[in-house]
């Protein structure tokens, strides 16, 4: 059996979700997580469920017309990507008839809406990779760190290196620690957020605005630690808390208290968060960049060794239509070679 939903049947998405093991899902695959990026206008949001006796799974994605971009073609056409985050197939069955009868059901989906092409971010976390890589085009991106909250305090701390040990100190000496899930300061947030953006030259995408963050922080799931010297707020981070896993999603900090380490300081206490929480995985991510000696991704591996490999997924449904639009994109976009290795560069004019 085979289902799309959206968002008006996130009651029904939710059921189909939760007939999965914690180890088989994480929030970024709920309809509260894709409503967030829906309403941010990244896509409307669906889930392709597919179903054979027990075998459940659900493939969450944003859909986008490709033709409101300017280009000139014979009909309506559309891309599919996950929402911001990780994402691809979720399933309690690795099968390979069980998904290979899935991808013939969602290729004749995508074939008859004049779906053109497909990208995923796989879930470094739960290796769903694995379950496309006969069927996609799967590529390695880059490493990501996750600190593992399965073992005693004493052995999660001993895995944090000395150097971030001295820094964690020195802000437990100056700092304070708030931790909130409700009664968010979200002004205060999206003023050192903008502030930090401005100070890493951020890319475009990331620049939320006021609407993102008042959504976002109605979940239930959204924690925020917040760092105070001499009660002004010196940095502070939000993390999603679902089922087995801790993520950070967003961070930001005042230069003006760096030499407090916030930073260290707040990583170090969502990591005890997790702990307290029965958290199996603190998940931090990665660096900006896929190379191994990203500035972002040695400071995380501060506070882990565990590194595990992130993949991206690439499939083009109507090979002629998407090279009509990318020879439409190259007179459009001459000079806009660093999109090149990207599938869905044509949205970048």
């Amino acid at each position: 059996m085979e289902k799309i939903l959206g968002l008006e049947n996130n009651e029904e998405w939710n059921f189909y979700l939760n007939q999965l093991d914690s180890k088989d899902k994480d929030i970024y695959f709920t309809p509260e997580y894709y409503s967030l990026y829906e309403k941010y206008g990244d896509g409307v949001a669906r889930c392709f469920v597919f179903t054979d006796k027990e075998n459940i799974l659900l493939y969450p994605f944003l859909i986008n017309p490709i033709n409101v971009l300017g280009y000139k073609l014979p009909e309506d056409y559309y891309d599919i990507q996950g929402a911001y985050g990780y994402n691809g197939l979720i399933s309690n069955s690795r099968e390979i008839s069980f998904i290979s009868s899935f991808y013939s059901c969602f290729t004749d989906f995508c074939l008859k809406n004049n779906i053109i092409a497909e990208f995923l971010r796989f879930h470094p976390l739960l290796n769903n990779h694995l379950i496309s890589d006969s069927f996609l085009d799967v590529v390695y991106n880059r490493n990501v760190v996750f600190v593992d909250l399965c073992r005693e305090k004493e052995k999660v701390i001993q895995g944090i290196k000395a150097s971030t040990i001295r820094n964690i100190k020195k802000g437990e000496r100056n700092l304070e620690i708030k931790i909130r899930q409700k009664d968010f300061n979200i002004n205060e947030f999206i003023n050192i957020y903008y502030h930090t953006m401005e100070r890493v030259k951020s890319e475009d995408y990331l620049y939320f605005n006021e609407k993102y963050f008042k959504d976002l922080f109605e979940s239930d799931n959204v924690i925020c630690f917040e760092a105070y010297y001499n009660g002004k707020l010196a940095g502070a981070a939000v993390s999603f808390i679902y089922g087995d896993y801790l993520h950070y999603h967003l961070g930001a900090s005042y230069d003006e208290f760096l030499k407090y380490r916030p930073n260290d300081f707040i990583f170090y206490n969502m990591i005890l968060y997790g702990l307290e929480k029965k958290c199996r995985k603190f998940f931090m991510g990665g660096g900006t960049t896929g190379n191994s000696k990203d500035s972002l991704l040695r400071y995380k591996s501060n506070f882990s060794s565990n590194i595990v490999s992130f993949y991206i997924g690439k499939k083009i449904y109507n090979e002629s239509i998407y090279h009509e639009i990318i020879n439409q994109w190259e007179e459009l976009c001459p000079n806009c070679e660093k999109y090149e290795k990207i599938l869905l560069k044509y949205r970048y004019l």
